[in-house]
């Protein structure tokens, strides 16, 4: 009976072991997003930006690379790694929130860019990547006859987030690993990985 009962306790360990993480979007995400959507909609409505941003509220995680990276892997890359799809641009660079292992506090959004194979941190958290995105001034449309109201706007969704002073988007120093070195680590890898 002993040895049933310590088998099973070395199951249980086993299996916590070999589980993979799972991630998910913190509320404080979820809410930046969720004001991003409202202040997109609103001012896209009233013809004042020009960007042309798709923001999905419904995070889709994807679990294997390989199905949106341009590099073809059959291989399964690091299940602990998990990005999180948020956004869309006129491009098709997909934005992302990244969880990796060592991460610790809030994920940054990095992007992959399909076009031209392109891959940055753009911010240390999804927060710090709405309010940068409001604050942005070239992101306005200068002809709308409403172009006042734009300062108007910024200050109403703004005031629903915790903003820092000044936030840049496409960050060139980060307290995160930067995601084109990750993915040139990971060419390396397999790159040495066929050689042999």
């Amino acid at each position: 009976m002993y040895t049933v009962i310590k088998k099973l306790k070395m199951l249980v360990v086993l299996s916590l072991i070999y589980t993979p993480i799972h991630a998910t979007p913190s509320t404080t995400a979820v809410n930046a997003l969720e004001v991003l959507n409202q202040w997109n909609e609103t001012l896209g409505q009233k013809n004042l930006l020009l960007h042309d941003m798709k923001f999905d509220s419904e995070f889709l995680e994807f679990k294997e690379l390989n199905t949106f990276l341009w590099v073809k892997r059959e291989e399964k890359i690091d299940e602990k790694d998990r990005f999180f799809e948020f956004a869309t641009d006129k491009d098709g660079s997909k934005y992302y929130l990244w969880f990796y292992p060592t991460l610790k506090g809030e994920p940054p959004v990095v992007s992959i860019g399909m076009s031209d194979n392109s891959a940055d941190n753009v911010t240390d958290n999804m927060e710090d990547f709405v309010c940068a995105l409001i604050g942005k001034e070239n992101i306005y449309n200068p002809k709308s006859n409403d172009f006042e109201k734009v300062d108007e706007y910024k200050k109403k969704f703004l005031a629903t987030l915790s903003c820092p002073k000044k936030v840049e988007l496409f960050l060139y120093e980060t307290k995160h690993p930067k995601i084109n070195e990750w993915l040139d680590a990971l060419d390396e890898k397999y790159e040495l990985k066929d050689k042999r």
